[in-house]
């Protein structure tokens, strides 16, 4: 009896310090709004997740609020391979009740161009990039990536993707697999100081 009083008694402590955070999900825009739930008992942190994507003239936007364990940390990431083909994604980190209720948005785009250039090309149709072109990178992307794996968007579609291009950052760390659908399976991934011209 003392052990199930006991054990009930270290359950409602638990409970107690869990993070309540807003969840949703969106596979057509960058904004969603959920209810607020209870967390894990372990996790401290509520997420928001924004990302795009454009190829030519297709357009791709995704949002995702939740609960996220404590090992992950808010980041920015943007890739170019042309004007016209790009992507970016943002996740930031909160760590009070239901902090991730708002919708975090991109800034636009830094079209300055920053004296760096990169081999640029892109593929979705296969692993294979035949015609690079030097790309005059803007912003932040100081560097130059060469990434190929598949990517899907709803977790059952895979599609073959090869970029290289203009990168902000410094090293290509492997990504776990987004949240809210989006799958990244890194084949090759390495990002190297970009020319300067």
């Amino acid at each position: 009896m003392w052990a199930f009083l006991t054990s009930l008694l270290f359950a409602l402590i638990a409970a107690g310090n869990s993070i309540k955070c807003h969840k949703c999900s969106n596979r057509n825009g960058t904004t969603c709004s959920g209810e607020l739930v209870e967390c894990d008992p372990n996790v401290t942190s509520c997420q928001n997740f924004i990302f795009e994507a454009q190829i030519e003239t297709q357009k791709i936007g995704m949002a995702f609020k939740g609960c996220k364990d404590n090992t992950f940390k808010s980041y920015y990431l943007s890739k170019t391979a042309t004007p016209t083909a790009f992507e970016r994604a943002m996740q930031v980190r909160c760590r009070y009740e239901g902090c991730n209720s708002g919708n975090i948005e991109f800034k636009p785009k830094d079209l300055t161009k920053n004296g760096v250039q990169c081999p640029a090309c892109y593929n979705i149709t296969s692993l294979e990039c035949a015609k690079k072109e030097l790309l005059d990178c803007t912003g932040d992307e100081t560097n130059c990536i060469h990434y190929e794996g598949l990517v899907s968007f709803d977790g059952v579609n895979p599609f073959p993707l090869v970029l290289y291009g203009c990168v902000n950052w410094v090293k290509c760390t492997p990504f776990a697999p987004f949240t809210g659908g989006l799958i990244q399976h890194t084949y090759y991934s390495k990002c190297k100081e970009g020319i300067k011209v």
